[in-house]
C-alpha cells in the first residue's frame, strides 16, 4: 500500500497494511515491541512513513561553522553553570540576587569590557502591603570619567510619565482594536534615588506629547567614573492599598532609602561600615522589611552583624568576597 491508499483505508474504516505515517511508544511498549518484531528498526518494520532530505553538497573543503556564543566569548564556569547570577538569598518575604553582567555587556563591541558591571536586585514580597522591588546598579568600565545611562524600554501599550525630578509613572496608554482600554491609573511608579534628579532623555510616541515617552533613559548630570544607580519599582496599588512615603539617604560613601518603614542601604565605598536610619552593619548592602517598627525579615550583602536601633537582627547573608 502506498501513503495515499493507506490513508483512504484508515479513513473508510478498513484495516491498512501498515500504520498510517508515524508512530511513537512509551518506553515499555518500545521494549515489547522490539521484542515481538525482532529488531530495533520499528519504523522500517512497520513501515512507517520515512522523509528524505536532499540539500546542496558542501564544497570540498568546507567547515561547518561554530554558532556557540558560549564557546566563542570564553564565558567563565560561574556563567555556564548560572547565567549572570553569581549569589542569592531568600527569607519569607525578601529575597536578594547579585549578578555580574561583565560578560553580557562584553557583547557590545562599544562596550567589550569593564572592570565592574553589578546589579543586586530586591523583592520585597509582602503579605499585608504591595509588593515591590529595589534595584542596585554598579559600573565602572575603565578609570576614565564617563556618562554612565539607565534605559527602561516599555512595550506598546504603555508610556512613561515624569512626575517630577528622578520621579516617573509607568502608564498603560489605549491600542485601537486589541480591546485595550486605559483608565488612567498608574501601573508603576519609577524612583530613582541615585542619580539625585537625574537628567533623562525620552523618546516621544506619536501624539508627540513631551510628557509620554516610548522609553526613558535616565543619566547623571556630569561625567563621572563610576556609574551608580539606585532605583525603585513599585506596581500599580492593590484595592485599599497606598503608596507608601519614599525618603532618600544620603551621605558620605553611602545611598539608600526608606520605603514606608522597610530601609535600604547602600555603601558605595565598601567601607564595611554602615550607620544611617538606626541601622548599624558591616555589610555592603543592608535590605530589611519592618512592620509595625519591628523587623521581620533582612538580607545582607558581604557582611555578617547587623542591628536596628541598638538591636540585633538575624539576617540572611550573600557573600561573594
Amino acid at each position: 500500500m502506498t501513503q495515499r491508499e493507506r490513508f483512504l483505508a484508515t479513513v473508510s474504516g478498513r484495516r491498512p497494511e501498515g500504520i498510517l505515517y508515524t508512530a511513537g511508544f512509551t518506553p515499555d511498549l518500545n521494549r515489547r515491541l522490539i521484542e515481538h518484531a525482532g529488531t530495533e528498526d520499528l519504523a522500517g518494520h512497520y513501515g512507517f512513513f520515512s522523509p528524505v532530505s536532499i540539500g546542496p553538497k558542501a564544497p570540498e573543503g568546507y567547515t561547518t561553522p561554530d554558532y556557540t556564543v558560549g564557546d566563542n566569548l570564553n564565558w567563565p564556569p560561574r556563567f555556564r553553570r548560572a547565567g549572570e547570577v553569581d549569589g542569592s538569598a531568600h527569607t519569607d518575604t525578601l529575597d536578594l540576587v547579585s549578578m555580574d553582567f561583565r560578560t553580557g555587556l562584553a557583547l557590545n563591541p562599544k562596550i567589550k569590557r569593564s572592570k565592574r558591571a553589578k546589579r543586586y536586585v530586591l523583592f520585597f514580597r509582602l503579605p499585608d502591603r504591595q509588593a515591590y522591588v529595589v534595584i542596585v546598579d554598579d559600573v565602572i568600565r575603565d578609570d576614565a570619567k564617563r556618562r554612565y545611562e539607565w534605559l527602561l524600554q516599555p512595550d506598546d501599550k504603555h508610556r512613561i510619565v515624569k512626575e517630577g525630578p528622578g520621579k516617573f509613572a509607568f502608564e498603560g496608554v489605549p491600542t485601537k482594536g486589541k480591546g485595550f482600554e486605559f483608565s488612567g491609573t498608574v501601573d508603576l511608579k519609577i524612583r530613582m534615588i541615585e542619580p539625585p534628579d537625574p537628567a533623562h532623555t525620552v523618546a516621544v510616541n506619536p501624539r508627540k506629547d513631551p510628557r509620554y515617552v516610548k522609553y526613558l533613559r535616565v543619566r547623571s548630570r556630569e561625567d563621572r567614573k563610576r556609574g551608580l544607580f539606585l532605583t525603585v519599582l513599585y506596581p500599580k496599588k492593590k484595592e485599599g492599598m497606598t503608596l507608601p512615603p519614599i525618603t532618600e539617604i544620603r551621605r558620605d560613601g553611602l545611598i539608600g532609602a526608606t520605603i514606608g518603614e522597610d530601609i535600604v542601604l547602600f555603601d558605595t565605598e565598601r567601607s564595611g561600615s554602615i550607620d544611617a536610619a538606626g541601622v548599624k552593619s558591616d555589610a555592603e548592602l543592608v535590605a530589611i522589611r519592618v512592620s509595625n517598627g519591628t523587623p521581620a525579615d533582612a538580607v545582607i550583602l558581604n557582611g555578617s552583624t547587623l542591628s536596628l536601633n541598638g538591636k540585633k537582627v538575624a539576617a540572611a547573608k550573600v557573600t561573594l568576597r
